[in-house]
């Protein structure tokens, strides 16, 4: 019973991650310019601003894209791992 209550969050987890990431990826916000952190104006996802990146990069939104992907693909394979061990 506990193994399978641990599943399930975990899969929330993984589910959840991959929905932010994908988010994250297809929305465009632009920034202001900040020249007090040499900030640049332009499209920033919030990974870059936890990273703390100084101007907006190419290749975030299709590793976002990717990584989104395969977390739901793991998610979905734990799921049926799952329900086939019963």
């Amino acid at each position: 019973m506990s193994s399978s209550i641990l599943r399930f969050f975990v899969v929330i987890a993984i589910l959840a991650f991959a929905a932010l990431l994908f988010f994250d990826a297809t929305t465009y916000g632009i920034s202001k310019a900040n020249p007090s952190v040499g900030r640049e104006k332009g499209c920033y996802t919030q990974l870059e601003g936890w990273f703390g990146v100084k101007r907006p990069t190419q290749w975030i939104r299709f590793a976002e894209l990717t990584a989104a992907g395969v977390l739901a693909l793991s998610g979905i394979a734990v799921m049926i791992a799952g329900r086939d061990s019963k």
